[in-house]
């Protein structure tokens, strides 16, 4: 058995050497060394805080953190590999004095069988600056316009600022941080979701993959209001100096105004009321000419449909002195009024003249254009049964003789310059 073992060894040694030698180029003919390229291959960043940490931050230049990778192995690895399987590295702790931050390059998959890994540069290069932080109120750009007889209201945002970071270099040109709602054509309410965009002072927008912002868009609100139109009354208080009356109602260059609201507030609004307390014309003996803000006097839930206006008007009270002039007016002319069916009552005259020509005299105190349109047949005298009991405190009137004070009915800007009585005669039917 030995001597079949040992025997041609030399030969059979040499069959084995042959049989490993051709099954070694049979491999290396089948798996061959290749190279493959990958371009595209972007670099991964990090020990950043290793410039934050100092108020610093970096800019890649020229895009040098996108690179080409050859990886060359066998092709058996190679083709297993995909781009990406591939990182690339730079460590910012390690930057030197010229900018650069060298590349380690690496892959997750068969990467101890690779015969390299080379990129087309080993490192990127980068401008470090120091780290700005700004903080900038959102403004919201409202556009288009909503519906005939509606109007913008009240704009809303769950945030108002927004804080931005990112090289000096580029955050000083930021001047601005803007976003736009629509509003075209609407007639309700709003609530929607809008990107924040940044500004420098010429409008032009700021974009830059190294600037970060704690958000990106905020919600906003919109509310679209109903408008109308009503007319705006002015009071007044006071008493002008003696001598001296108020000639006419309180003008304003604001006669109407147009309001807004919810349909349901502006339903419950028919004017707009000032009062006397705004317009005080005590010892005053010219025109008084003011200014009134009737931003106070809106309802509650209504504002003005032009937000631009503020409510200030001006307010013109014309003032001028009295005059005084006599009327005689026909006693038989004078009105008694609510007396009870059982009496019968008579004005008592004091002339011999029949009771038609009778006349009685009433001085009268306004403002001459006014006087001087009026005439004694325009002046109402009556005197009235029931307040004259109240007067005197009776509940009933008996038949004889009362002194009974003299109503007059007067143009507006007339009074009377003094009370006036009558006596009259009362008595009971006769059957």
């Amino acid at each position: 058995m030995r001597k079949k073992l040992t025997k041609n060894l030399g030969l059979k040694i040499l069959s084995v050497l042959i049989s490993f030698a051709v099954w070694l180029l049979v491999v290396n003919i089948d798996d061959p060394v290749i190279s493959t390229t990958y371009s595209g291959v972007q670099v991964d960043f990090i020990n950043a805080d290793a410039l934050t940490d100092q108020g610093k931050t970096y800019e890649i230049i020229d895009n040098t953190d996108v690179i080409s990778v050859t990886v060359t192995g066998k092709r058996s690895y190679v083709e297993s590999i995909s781009k990406e399987n591939i990182r690339a590295v730079a460590d910012l702790s390690n930057i030197s004095y010229t900018g650069n931050v060298d590349i380690a390059l690496s892959t997750n998959k068969n990467f101890d069988k690779l015969d390299s890994l080379k990129g087309n540069r080993s490192s990127v290069s980068i401008d470090v600056e120091s780290l700005k932080t700004i903080h900038l109120p959102i403004n919201v750009e409202v556009a288009g316009d909503p519906a005939d007889g509606y109007v913008v209201g009240d704009v809303t945002t769950n945030q108002n600022t927004i804080k931005i970071s990112g090289p000096e270099s580029i955050i000083s040109t930021i001047a601005k941080a803007q976003t736009e709602v629509s509003v075209g054509s609407r007639t309700s309410d709003i609530s929607t979701t809008a990107d924040i965009r940044l500004y420098d002072s010429k409008d032009k927008e700021v974009e830059s993959s190294y600037i970060t912002t704690n958000i990106k868009s905020i919600n906003i609100g919109v509310s679209i209001l109903a408008t109308k139109s009503v007319p705006v009354e002015y009071n007044y208080s006071g008493n002008p100096e003696q001598g001296y009356m108020v000639a006419s109602d309180p003008e304003s260059n604001y006669k109407n105004i147009y309001i807004a609201g919810k349909q349901s507030d502006l339903d419950r609004v028919s004017s707009i009321m000032v009062p006397g307390t705004a317009i005080n014309v005590d010892g005053l003996s010219a025109p008084l000419k003011t200014s009134v803000d009737i931003s106070k006097y809106l309802p509650d839930g209504i504002r003005f449909s032009d937000s631009d206006f503020s409510g200030q008007v001006s307010v013109t009270v014309d003032i001028q002195k009295t005059i005084e002039k006599e009327y005689n007016i026909k006693t038989a002319d004078i009105s008694i009024l609510n007396l009870p069916s059982e009496l019968e009552a008579e004005i008592e005259v004091t002339t011999d003249d029949d009771d038609d020509a009778s006349t009685m005299a009433i001085k009268t105190v306004g403002i001459k254009e006014v006087l001087d349109g009026l005439s004694a047949n325009q002046i109402l005298a009556s005197i009235d049964i029931n307040e004259y009991l109240k007067t005197v405190q009776a509940d009933e009137l008996a038949a004889g003789k009362y002194q009974m004070e003299l109503n007059l009915v007067l143009p507006d800007k007339v009074l009377p310059a003094e009370s006036y009585y009558v006596t009259v005669k009362v008595s009971k039917k006769e059957d």
